[in-house]
């Protein structure tokens, strides 16, 4: 079913600050995310795999371990600022090592400060044909980290 975007989905992406730890020591990245409700009410943060995965675009990234997301955004679409980080958060992949995807469960996860109340999630409704199979892979046949 096609659903025209919003202001208030324009603006539902989220940007996500990484921290891994290599060996004691701090390193970071950057990357762009999105919320996913899906029709059983659970809460995604869904992003590209390369970005919660360190290794996966750079192999000499192998121990990087992931120890924390920031994600900072706008609520409800009127530009009104936010930003929440959960520590060791436990990442779901597809079976399929070449779909570079990946989500969070926010239900899982211990969040630092607290998710507002306005972001606006996209509805799994909202999601084309050909990327109904991220639905398929996120409720049943995902992989942690």
């Amino acid at each position: 079913m096609y659903h025209p975007l919003t202001r208030k989905h324009l603006y539902s992406a989220a940007r996500v600050s990484v921290y891994f730890d290599e060996y004691g020591n701090e390193k970071s990245a950057s990357g762009t995310a999105f919320f996913l409700r899906t029709s059983a009410g659970k809460l995604y943060l869904v992003s590209n795999r390369h970005v919660f995965d360190a290794s996966y675009s750079d192999p000499r990234k192998k121990n990087w371990a992931l120890r924390k997301v920031v994600a900072a955004g706008y609520c409800d679409g009127n530009l009104l600022p936010f930003d929440f980080s959960f520590s060791t958060p436990q990442i779901l992949f597809p079976k399929n090592e070449k779909e570079d995807v990946a989500a969070i469960d926010l239900s899982n996860v211990r969040i630092d400060g607290s998710l507002p109340g306005g972001v606006v999630p996209i509805e799994e409704s909202y999601l084309g044909v050909q990327s109904r199979h991220l639905m398929d892979w996120i409720d049943d046949e995902s992989i942690g980290l």
